[in-house]
């Protein structure tokens, strides 16, 4: 694994530690844009990667407060709380998932505060402490037989008879490349215009969802 700076330099460990269900965008939105079969796809997904997450924290020891904590998310507008509740019935009618619609009476029971006008909660969510996350991730890795290269930047990508790349002078050669990233990391691929790189980006705003997730449905071309 080549790594520009070093493991959980950017935002890997700089974010808040929320594991949470669903994607960016509401399943009303997504449903219209994508169908409800894809949808179903990517929200039984990123209901997968909390499991997943769990599992690797369990599997490799690694002590980053990982906790089941459900997550709260307020309305800042009476119609954003009006979409919760086709939301929570649609997400039960087509995910067999199931969400909590909060009252403004009853938010401050919950955040101290009726500032919003509503909220909506998923029970299922979690939370860690990324910085931790990240560097048992790594440990994993090694264990695992992986070499991590740090400060070793990707420069180009290479096809040939198998699959190649550069990275800070050496060829590295393997049968599949997968490239992990934030946003700062697509910024780094639009400036080194590297357009084969950029179509393939899933921006999932979803910051747990596993490798193999994407290597198991789409995999390498």
């Amino acid at each position: 694994m080549v790594e520009s700076e070093t493991i959980g330099w950017g935002a890997s460990s700089r974010n808040g530690g929320m594991v949470l269900t669903g994607l960016k965008l509401g399943v009303n939105k997504l449903i219209s844009m994508y169908g409800r079969e894809l949808t179903r796809r990517m929200y039984a997904a990123s209901l997968e990667t909390i499991d997943a997450v769990e599992r690797i924290v369990k599997e490799e020891d690694i002590a980053c407060d990982f906790e089941r904590t459900g997550h709260l998310e307020v309305a800042c507008k009476q119609a954003h709380f009006d979409d919760y509740a086709r939301q929570v019935d649609v997400i039960a009618r087509e995910f067999s998932h199931q969400l909590r619609v909060v009252p403004r009476e009853q938010l401050r029971d919950e955040i101290g505060s009726d500032i919003y006008y509503g909220g909506m909660v998923d029970e299922i969510s979690a939370g860690l402490n990324p910085a931790r996350y990240v560097a048992g991730l790594a440990l994993g890795a090694m264990r695992a037989g992986a070499r991590i290269c740090e400060r070793t930047r990707l420069q180009n990508i290479q096809r040939e008879s198998r699959a190649g790349g550069r990275a800070s002078g050496s060829t590295v050669l393997g049968a599949r490349f997968g490239r992990a990233t934030c946003w700062w990391g697509r910024v780094d691929i639009r400036a080194r215009r590297l357009p084969r790189c950029e179509k393939k980006l899933f921006p999932s705003g979803h910051s747990s969802l596993p490798l193999k997730f994407f290597l198991r449905r789409w995999p390498a071309s």
